[in-house]
């Protein structure tokens, strides 16, 4: 459908709907719109899981979660390289008790809600570009401080200052400032508290200081782009401190990531290095560093991938995120307090009008009696991503195999996932 149709079907609806219109009849033909300036999605995307033992429960409703979401946004030059840019998610659910723990919005937990996801203006002065107001932040500029989705729709964006520049060959420079999440306006914070599992989003519980990150990029040598953010927060607060069972306020955040990716005769390889540090923390806080590394190839419709990663033994929660942490999911994951690594491997074919792919990996940690209690997780997923009618299509089946280091206990968890979009 093209843009402009799709868009005067929902003007019309709007203007149009709930009375009765006497037709009229038009004195000229109205000029075609350009929509150029306009993106949109609609999508639905279904989830069901269980933890051991995996039966007919997988599919019950009471582990079931299905979506309707629906995105349209615009951005769009005004005059003299002053623009503005909107967009604007809403999305409609059936859920079982999976809903509190993976809901698109964290402030929301109505079955149907909207949120306003971007909200900015922009200038272009030069090789110099600002944005300012509501915003998402690229993965691929800032692996720590980023914007992830949830079946199509933002899940975290934020509110604050963005300036890029490009004065230097081959170089974007960049810095960002944010003082609060639009998804969470519970807690007006420019990040979460650290917590297992949320560690790939960082910030301050000071809305008024706010988040500050600043990088570089650069792509001079052939085939091969350098990223490196460092990252800092004032007045951190941590409840409770790993270890204390206290809470810790005043402290300051400091955190780097450096990318870097290259392409070789046919071998691609993506490096990660990330930093987590608490300044004025207690003893038993200790900062955090991992380090991962993604090597691929493709042989014809074939391609193949493994990765490795690390953490040492520091007590703040830890993540290799971008194309290492890929493998797993978005990112890994690493249970605070314990050494630990991570290796995988995935292959994937290309067939029809898709890719279909299957992986596994193992992460192992050493037993620690700071954090959590887990000692190895075992992931094996299979899944195929196709496209039909300017539709895109994925389906996705996962199990987990998580082992306790104190008491040597097994849990199992299974997952499907089923999703759709399409994009104009």
């Amino acid at each position: 459908m093209k843009k402009g149709l799709l868009l005067s079907v929902v003007a019309s609806t709007m203007i149009f709907a709930g009375g009765d219109i006497a037709p009229v009849e038009p004195a000229a033909a109205a000029p075609a719109a350009d929509c150029s300036d306009f993106y949109g999605a609609v999508g639905a995307y279904y989830q069901t899981m269980a933890n051991s033992p995996i039966g007919d429960n997988l599919f019950d409703a009471t582990n079931s979660r299905f979506d309707v979401t629906a995105t349209i946004g615009v951005e769009k030059e005004l005059f003299a390289g002053i623009g503005f840019g909107a967009e604007a998610s809403g999305w409609s659910r059936t859920s079982g008790s999976i809903a509190a723990n993976h809901r698109i919005d964290t402030a929301l937990t109505s079955r149907e809600g909207g949120s306003l996801t971007q909200l900015f203006l922009t200038g272009s002065f030069g090789n110099t570009a600002i944005k300012a107001g509501r915003f998402a932040i690229p993965g691929s500029l800032s692996p720590l401080l980023r914007t992830g989705t949830t079946a199509g729709v933002k899940n975290m964006t934020y509110d604050g200052v963005l300036v890029a520049n490009t004065d230097i060959t081959d170089t974007t420079v960049y810095g960002v400032w944010v003082y609060a999440l639009s998804s969470n306006t519970a807690n007006k914070v420019a990040g979460i508290a650290l917590a297992k599992n949320t560690s790939y989003k960082i910030g301050t519980q000071d809305d008024e200081t706010g988040a500050f990150a600043f990088g570089i990029q650069n792509k001079s040598l052939a085939n091969t782009t350098i990223t490196a953010v460092g990252y800092y927060a004032k007045d951190f607060a941590v409840n409770p401190v790993i270890g204390t069972g206290t809470t810790a306020t005043g402290l300051d955040l400091q955190a780097g990531a450096v990318n870097v990716n290259t392409s070789v005769a046919g071998y691609n390889l993506d490096a990660q290095y990330t930093y987590l540090n608490l300044d004025g923390a207690p003893a038993t806080v200790k900062a955090t560093s991992t380090a991962g590394v993604k090597l691929s190839t493709t042989f014809g419709d074939f391609d193949v991938a493994v990765i490795g990663a690390y953490e040492d033994d520091g007590t703040l929660p830890a993540t290799i995120a971008g194309g290492v942490g890929a493998l797993i999911g978005d990112k890994i994951d690493f249970a605070y307090g314990a050494e630990a690594y991570a290796v995988g491997a995935e292959i994937g074919y290309k067939f029809w009008t898709g890719r279909a792919y299957a992986r596994a990996s193992y992460q192992d940690f050493k037993e620690d009696t700071i954090g959590g209690n887990l000692d190895a997780r075992t992931l094996v997923t299979a899944g195929y991503k196709f496209k039909l009618a300017d539709i895109d299509f994925k389906a996705e089946a996962q199990y987990t195999l998580d082992k306790a280091n104190i008491t040597g206990t097994e849990s199992h968890n299974g997952r499907v996932r089923l999703e759709a979009a399409y994009k104009f």
